[in-house]
């Protein structure tokens, strides 16, 4: 990201506001960046999302994915290393990619430096156009010695996750494979593997491990991630995950949704109130209905609380309860 004195002169020159979203739980990735682009200067000057072409829809539906996953005896789910980072921009549309950072935080007096961004950011309304679009346009090369591997990449990827999978172990660990070096051909890093099969799991974290010692020993350095990646093949593994956030049990292959902390939610903390109802319903993540008799039990009971105008914080009455 080269800073403004060695950048060009250009009319296209537009600043994105950026802040940092902190995911305490994440495995990786615990600071991410988000860029506004759909800010304002002022309430009639456009954002720099309106002034680009978002592009057509491209992902599968995620009620699709989340169905075909069923069909396997085998599942393979992955996930794409900083997927937008691993695009380039072109040149020439860098500098509407600009933001302004600190030249030294640690200094009491900061001094603002500005910088443009010259690979896709997490936030832009083409972002996923773009990613998704590499992607299909990379398995596609591969379409013609290996049609199967290209078909199952176009409809197994939702945005930088990869849910997909196999009749057998030995085809799943043959498919990661491919996945694994095809993708990397292109730029794309995967990782975070995971399956429904504790065999396929050690296999994987065992071809991992034997990489990594490949490379300590050819540059007899002692590698602490090889150690680690050694213990980690002695434990036994988790049996409880998240595919495209629905929770998934994976020692007995379901997608599940907590119920009882769903009716916890509803009855709050100490009463049932509205704003408790609308809170319990606006958590639940439910891309595949399988709870929506639930859900719409529950908002039946909210659209009745919201007819007889009862606060947000007053408690619920016996016969709205019993709903």
């Amino acid at each position: 990201m080269p800073k403004e004195e060695i950048i060009k002169p250009t009319n296209k020159i537009h600043y994105s506001p950026h802040q940092a979203v902190v995911r305490q739980h994440a495995e990786t990735t615990i600071v991410r960046i988000v860029y506004n682009t759909s800010a304002t200067q002022t309430k009639s000057s456009p954002s720099l999302n309106e002034c680009l072409h978002i592009g057509p829809p491209m992902m599968p539906l995620m009620c699709d994915v989340l169905l075909r996953l069923g069909c396997y005896n085998t599942a393979l789910i992955g996930d794409m290393q900083k997927a937008f980072l691993s695009i380039e921009v072109d040149e020439s549309d860098r500098n509407s990619l600009r933001f302004i950072w600190s030249d030294d935080t640690s200094k009491e007096k900061l001094f603002p430096v500005i910088y443009r961004s010259n690979r896709v950011i997490f936030g832009a309304g083409p972002s996923p156009f773009l990613l998704n679009a590499t992607i299909k346009y990379h398995v596609e090369k591969y379409r013609g010695r290996d049609p199967d591997f290209s078909g199952k990449m176009k409809s197994s990827f939702f945005v930088d996750d990869l849910v997909t999978g196999t009749d057998s172990v030995e085809e799943a660990f043959e498919l990661y494979q491919k996945t694994q070096n095809r993708m990397a051909e292109g730029g794309f890093q995967m990782r975070k593997w995971k399956s429904n099969e504790i065999r396929l799991e050690e296999m994987i974290e065992n071809g991992q491990w034997q990489q990594e010692a490949r490379i300590e020993k050819s540059t007899n350095v002692e590698s602490s991630e090889t150690k680690v990646m050694a213990e980690r093949l002695e434990k036994v593994v988790g049996t409880s995950d998240k595919i495209l956030g629905v929770q998934w049990d994976k020692q007995n292959d379901k997608l599940q949704i907590d119920t009882e902390k769903f009716a916890q939610d509803i009855q709050g903390t100490e009463r049932a109130t509205k704003r408790s109802v609308l809170s319990a319903i606006a958590k639940m993540y439910d891309p595949i209905g399988i709870i929506s008799p639930i859900l719409v039990d529950a908002k039946i009971l909210l659209q009745e609380i919201c007819k007889m105008r009862i606060g947000w914080d007053n408690e619920l009455s016996d016969r709205l309860k019993a709903l």
